[in-house]
């Protein structure tokens, strides 16, 4: 636990350094890329569908009859998926650039971090495909039920085992992740390894430093708890602050609507959701400014660590 204690006040010291006295055009940049995932990892996520409560409901009708739209949101949500899965790869060589030179050109940086995240964008699209086709084929006996319509003989039991290496499946690829995205990712950066070949050096170099690295994990999730209370306590005023902030401007977005409905409905609907979505952004952005020092001290940790565990 030592070398995890060492580098904890390390880097906190150092984050500090970072940002106090403030340095304006440093701190909206580094939140900027951490917004766009240099800091953190995003996903998308959606309500279930619930299906029609009717014992002659046949799935394969149910997507010839609707497949074109599903079809269509499938493939709009995939590539939106993609395009911010390929930004975030090369923010997140961005952030450590910015961390490690204590400053950043965004432009700049993202010329020279383009191929190393291209590289990990490949790893996380070829990982997601990898993971979709292990999770079919875990609960394939279920889904090939409600193809054939079958799920009033289906064995619920199942659902245990199934359930049991999801568990199993998920504890995987969370180890996974965390060794890549604190271990690899700076080997790649400080190195300018390519994904395996910086894996393969971390696991090499890293074999006998097990304990270490696990305690590291441990000492994290309790400083990631503590971290996640205290921001939850600053967010709840900040939001507050954020809504006072906000009436003007919603109620010039009121006044906008209400200008182009002289025009045209649907104008003033699309102009004033787009109004709206902008203020959402930069709503979100300020937020992502506020908090990046905790973005970078969790980074700075992992890079710290990771020079501590191998040889760079």
């Amino acid at each position: 636990m030592g070398e995890a204690i060492n580098t904890l006040e390390q880097s906190f010291d150092k984050t500090k350094k970072l940002f106090f006295p403030i340095r304006k055009e440093y701190w909206l940049r580094m939140g900027l890329i951490s917004l766009f995932g240099g800091g953190a990892r995003h996903s998308f996520s959606g309500n279930n569908l619930s299906l029609p409560e009717n014992p002659d409901f046949n799935i394969v009708d149910f997507i010839s009859q609707y497949g074109t739209l599903i079809g269509v949101l499938f493939f709009f949500f995939f590539f939106v998926s993609l395009f911010f899965t390929y930004v975030g790869s090369v923010f997140t060589f961005m952030f450590i650039e910015g961390i490690v030179n204590k400053n950043i050109k965004i432009r700049k940086s993202f010329k020279q971090n383009h191929n190393q995240g291209l590289n990990l964008f490949f790893v996380r699209v070829i990982l997601g495909i990898v993971s979709l086709i292990i999770l079919l084929l875990i609960f394939s006996p279920i889904l090939i039920s409600l193809f054939k319509s079958q799920l009033q003989t289906f064995n619920y039991w199942l659902l245990i085992p199934m359930f049991l290496s999801l568990f199993i499946f998920i504890v995987l690829i969370s180890i996974f992740w965390f060794l890549a995205y604190d271990f690899v990712v700076p080997i790649m950066y400080l190195k300018n390894y390519k994904f395996l070949t910086a894996w393969d050096y971390f696991i090499k170099e890293a074999l006998n430093k097990k304990t270490e690295i696990f305690l590291y994990w441990i000492v994290k999730i309790g400083v990631s708890i503590l971290v996640a209370i205290a921001s939850i306590i600053l967010l709840i005023p900040l939001i507050i602050l954020l809504i006072i902030i906000a009436i003007p401007f919603a109620l010039l977005g009121v006044g906008i609507y209400f200008l182009f409905t002289l025009v045209n409905n649907i104008v003033a609907i699309a102009i004033t959701s787009l109004y709206g979505f902008i203020l959402l952004l930069l709503g979100i952005y300020i937020l992502s400014v506020v908090f990046v020092p905790v973005s970078v001290f969790f980074r700075m940790w992992s890079i710290e660590m990771t020079k501590k565990m191998v040889k760079i």
